[in-house]
């Protein structure tokens, strides 16, 4: 079996957006109603959300900074402007604890820092109860660079295909990270989803990404690390896939780890053609009945005809007994004949190693929503 660590789920990034008026402005020369970007009006929209982010201002910390901006949007049902502070909250700002994320335990040190910026002050209630959108959500794996790539080459070759321009898959051969649509287009049905190589981002690059790792996490904490992470950018995927009723960062933080593996799974699940099991056909005749060589050609079926893993073969085969006495019995047997004959296999061992990896990021996961979603 592969070896395969993964680690909780957490919000990487989202965007906080805090009424202004109830936010105190402290520093006008980084932050000033004089200088608000008007996002949208009666028209429609004047500043496009990919272009936003670029016109915001930076609150620096220590190698890294967070963006801001007061922003004006127009509120269609009551017909009038609402100023607002918006936030690109990340989990660079949880520094030492970067790997757990934003969450319940790390989100009042980001406040904290926030404040100490000296640039605006709110409540934490306040900041609690901000609304969210373009979330990111995020998890952590160990995996070895070949088995990385391995992975990443069976998704490719599985993704669903698209002829606009923005949708579909695309990976990059050097490094095995993978991305599925853009994250400018991405919708709940289309949704942006990227795969990649967390220790080559922080080890390999010179910008000041590379600089943040290097001051605040051990080179053998992001040894081996991959990421997976999925983009809800609206309102209403957060509330179809999160179950948040009001979008409040409080709500966000309380999601368990069920609801944001839901969500990860879904966004990988859609973007991947149905992770189909084998079914064979019951036998007329129930017997009881079973020699070394039928389990033997059997698992041979499987794992070099059918490119089928050892398991799943081993599952099919036990299914057709009811007696859970039977079940056992039969299942010493076909696991002493796969011992036997199937353990210097390597076609065998590499199927096996790869249904692992497949299972840890959850492609065919049975999720509530994922299933709910296909129907």
């Amino acid at each position: 079996m592969t070896n395969v660590k993964n680690n909780l789920l957490s919000v990487d990034s989202v965007k906080l957006s805090l009424p202004l008026s109830h936010v105190k402005i402290i520093d006008e020369d980084i932050l000033s109603t004089r200088t608000k970007l008007v996002v949208s009006d009666s028209s429609g929209e004047v500043i496009e959300e990919t272009k936003l982010k670029e016109l915001t201002k930076q609150l620096l910390f220590d190698n890294y900074h967070i963006r801001v901006a007061i922003t004006s949007r127009f509120n269609f049902q009551a017909q009038t402007h609402i100023d607002q502070l918006e936030i690109y909250l990340h989990s660079k700002a949880c520094e030492y604890n970067y790997f757990k994320g934003l969450c319940s335990e790390t989100i009042e040190a980001v406040y904290d820092r926030l404040m100490s910026a000296n640039v605006f002050y709110c409540p934490l209630s306040t900041f609690m109860s901000g609304h969210v959108n373009d979330i990111d959500i995020k998890q952590d794996y160990t995996i070895e660079e070949d088995r990385f790539k391995e992975l990443t080459k069976k998704l490719e070759s599985e993704a669903r295909t698209y002829k606009q321009i923005g949708r579909g898959v695309k990976r990059y051969s050097k490094t095995g990270n993978i991305q599925f649509n853009s994250r400018p287009t991405s919708t709940i049905s289309t949704p942006f989803l990227k795969i990649y190589d967390k220790q080559d981002e922080a080890l390999n690059t010179t910008d000041d990404k590379s600089a943040f790792f290097r001051y605040y996490i051990r080179k053998t904490d992001i040894e081996n690390i991959k990421r997976m992470e999925c983009t809800l950018k609206r309102p209403e995927e957060a509330r179809k896939l999160l179950g948040l009723k009001n979008n409040t960062l409080e709500e966000l933080l309380q999601c368990n780890q069920e609801t944001l593996k839901n969500a990860l799974t879904y966004c990988l699940n859609k973007n991947m053609t149905k992770r189909t099991q084998v079914k064979i056909k019951q036998p007329s005749i129930k017997t009881e009945n079973m020699t070394d060589t039928l389990i033997f050609t059997t698992l041979s079926l499987f794992i070099h005809e059918l490119n089928r893993p050892y398991t799943e073969a081993l599952k099919v085969i036990t299914d057709q007994f009811n007696s859970k006495q039977m079940k056992y019995k039969v299942k010493k047997r076909v696991e002493s004949v796969y011992m036997e004959q199937f353990t210097d296999d390597k076609k065998a061992v590499k199927l096996e190693r790869l249904d692992s990896l497949l299972n840890e990021i959850g492609w065919g996961s049975k999720f509530a929503l994922y299933d709910s979603a296909r129907k």
